[in-house]
């Protein structure tokens, strides 16, 4: 049996560490109320490679209170590319 994992949005770039972005919104889903929430949680994200390759998975933990998401949901992922300082805690 094969999982299925769900992909946030795609875009081909070269790009140097630690310069991508998702924004948390993309992490959301629908609370027991039906209401579209983020939580704060340990995600994991592939970054893509020749489908022949096994995946990159980079983790990181999503802080802060439960947020509902309160704008219209987007099936578009903005692609945010631009370099940043990014520390990475293992977890």
């Amino acid at each position: 049996m094969t999982s299925l994992k769900p992909t946030a949005g795609r875009s081909r770039a070269t790009l140097a560490e630690g310069s991508f972005r998702v924004h948390a919104d993309r992490t959301g889903f629908s609370g027991w109320d039906l209401q579209r929430i983020v939580d704060p949680a340990n995600i994991g994200v592939l970054v893509g490679t020749p489908a022949s390759e096994p995946p990159c998975r980079v983790r990181a933990r999503l802080t802060g209170p439960v947020r509902k998401v309160v704008t219209e949901r987007s099936l578009v992922t903005p692609v945010d590319v631009c370099p940043i300082q990014l520390s990475v805690e293992e977890f």
